[in-house]
């Protein structure tokens, strides 16, 4: 898969509008000039997805919440997102979550995601857990 690195853009699969908002205020401080796109539930999501790849400008990284609404949904999409076969297996995916449920971790983590986030409660520690994901997407 190649990427139009000249357009960057993240797409979050988020089911909480207020995470959205969090997301949309606060990466262009981490992430200057970045595109954050919005797809929720996992349907309209996978759509974009589709789309982007047939005209060559993925998403370089992937933002997945767990709870699409339930934990089942989230757990289903990342694996469908990262089966061998996928044409979206190549993009990261960062799973988060307001828990830190160990089993939660590993599963994810087996499943094929490249972080596991815990959502934060404050500004701060959402532009540090952000700065986190430069490990994943340099800019």
């Amino acid at each position: 898969m190649t990427f139009n690195h000249s357009r960057r853009s993240l797409l979050s699969i988020v089911q909480s509008r207020e995470t959205w908002l969090t997301l949309n205020e606060l990466l262009p401080a981490v992430f200057p000039g970045v595109n954050l796109v919005f797809a929720t539930p996992a349907s309209i999501a996978l759509s974009y997805l589709d789309t982007s790849i047939n005209d060559g400008d993925p998403p370089q990284l992937i933002l997945l919440d767990i709870y699409l609404p339930s934990r089942a949904d989230g757990m289903n999409l990342l694996q469908k997102l990262k089966q061998p076969d996928s044409p979206y297996q190549a993009i990261p995916v960062v799973m988060m979550s307001s828990t830190e449920s160990t089993s939660d971790i590993n599963e994810v983590m087996r499943l094929g995601a490249a972080a596991y986030v815990v959502r934060s409660t404050t500004s701060y520690a959402w532009i540090k857990s952000l700065q986190g994901l430069q490990d994943y997407w340099p800019v």
